[in-house]
């Protein structure tokens, strides 16, 4: 009985043992998050500079529930507006601004495919006293369509840490737009390099 004892506090030890071991390992190769790379966690920073990029927008995507009170919200990715290897801006809700229905809001988010080396866009970035800051943008506010250019007719309203941004974009030229809506904008890139624990 004793011996069956023993042996039974022996198995139970390795197998602890083991359950530790492969907690420790599941937790060095899970893979990174996008607040890894954001907060420098379990990465390395190689390089960080503004990027530029044409948000496109096709007409037929935009339903005409995107002007009536409540606008209209996107599945995830249904309409991507601008995609690198890492990063996905796809458009998520427009609808009436509350300013007045002479302009609308198109909210935008990020979603990410972190791979262990890359570059990720973001519409904010951290300063040196660990504090956020918006980084993104337009570099005009003409709105442009296949055929015409609308000038003051698009122009930032706001962004947010939970990686969306807003821009406000004239009603009448999204009405009058033709094929493909494209906006000139700005954000932050991040080229990062994942930390293992040996390195």
């Amino acid at each position: 009985m004793r011996r069956w004892i023993t042996e039974r506090k022996r198995w139970l030890c390795m197998a602890g043992v083991c359950a530790l071991v492969l907690g420790f390992l599941l937790f060095l190769f899970r893979p990174l998050t996008i607040d890894d790379v954001i907060e420098r966690k379990r990465c390395f920073i190689l390089g960080e500079r503004e990027a530029q990029m044409t948000l496109e927008i096709p007409v037929s995507a935009l339903p005409d529930e995107i002007y009536q009170k409540w606008g209209y919200t996107f599945a995830e990715n249904e309409v991507v507006v601008y995609q690198t290897d890492n990063t996905t801006i796809y458009l998520d809700q427009v609808m009436p601004a509350n300013e007045g229905d002479d302009r609308l809001y198109f909210t935008f988010r990020l979603s990410y495919q972190l791979t262990d080396e890359g570059v990720i866009l973001t519409p904010y970035y951290r300063r040196a006293d660990q504090m956020y800051t918006t980084h993104v943008g337009l570099r005009t506010d003409v709105l442009m369509d296949d055929k015409t250019s609308y000038a003051d007719a698009v122009y930032r309203w706001g962004s947010g840490t939970d990686a969306y941004f807003i821009f406000y974009v004239n009603t009448e030229a999204c009405k009058a737009a033709e094929g493909t809506i494209r906006m000139d904008a700005y954000c932050w890139e991040i080229h990062y390099e994942r930390r293992w624990p040996w390195s």
